[in-house]
């Protein structure tokens, strides 16, 4: 069994964020729409959907602006190399949920 990656990072002796990535939701409709996917295509593919699956940020935002969206954009140039020790391959796609009354997303 594998161990999904996980990408804990610190600054100053502080644990600041925590990122941990899994396969992906067999289906999402608005997903799979988006890629085009057949289902014969889903199927065959899914394998290479990584999905951010805990995305934790310790911090306070006065103290380190922009973070969140610093942080992610490293992770995911970092993913590849990740799934592919993990998995054996490497991903096509980093998918990753937020809550929209709360964030925009962008």
């Amino acid at each position: 069994m594998f161990a999904p990656p996980v990408t804990a990072v610190g600054a100053d002796g502080r644990w600041l964020a925590l990122f941990g990535w899994s396969s992906p939701a067999l289906r999402l409709r608005p997903r799979d729409g988006w890629l085009g996917w057949s289902e014969g295509q889903r199927a065959a593919q899914l394998r290479l959907i990584a999905q951010n699956r805990r995305f934790l940020i310790r911090a306070e935002r006065a103290l380190y602006p922009n973070l969140a969206s610093h942080l992610l954009a490293r992770c995911t140039r970092r993913l590849a190399d990740d799934w592919l020790a993990t998995h054996g391959h490497t991903g096509l796609v980093a998918e990753s949920f937020i809550d929209p009354e709360r964030y925009e997303g962008t």
